[in-house]
């Protein structure tokens, strides 16, 4: 077994490389660690993920962000070591432009940003990941912190 720690933001450089060391790896353990990142390469990196079948995800320390995605989107084997920190969750954003007159709209850009932040307050919802009022909160657009002791209850 192939064992390999990533502890990294998440954007196409960092999975594009992490997924060249584990692409031809029989069986994988990855311990995962990240402060969050960019959705799109997140999804990304789920999206191989999935595909290998291969690869135990094991998170240790901590998850942010983007990297929060695994608990709703990764379907394969995934453990949570006991010494987990925190999962820090917040409204997925995006950067859109004030200055400039451009003939994209924002507004409905926007629109998308939040109908996905719904989808995946649902998920964390019935997967009992987040409280209602935790749920709440996250799309209030406030940062949601699970420590330890409720991380624990839903392994």
């Amino acid at each position: 077994m192939y064992s390999y720690y990533f502890e990294d933001d998440i954007h196409k450089d960092s999975v594009n490389e992490l997924m060249e060391r584990l692409w031809d790896k029989d069986e994988v353990k990855l311990y995962f660690a990240t402060f969050g990142g960019e959705v799109d390469s997140m999804r990304y990196l789920i999206d191989v993920l999935n595909a290998k079948k291969n690869i135990t995800v094991v998170l240790n320390s901590y998850l942010g962000s983007a990297g929060t995605l695994l608990l709703t989107e990764y379907t394969g084997k995934l453990e949570i070591l006991p010494t987990v920190e925190y999962f820090l969750f917040h409204k997925f954003d995006r950067e859109v432009y004030t200055l400039r007159k451009q003939k994209i709209d924002h507004n409905k850009l926007v629109s998308f940003t939040e109908e996905e932040n719904k989808i995946f307050a649902e998920k964390l919802k019935q997967k009992e990941i987040l409280t209602d009022k935790q749920i709440k909160q996250f799309l209030k657009g406030e940062d949601v912190i699970i420590y330890r002791e409720q991380i624990q209850n839903f392994k």
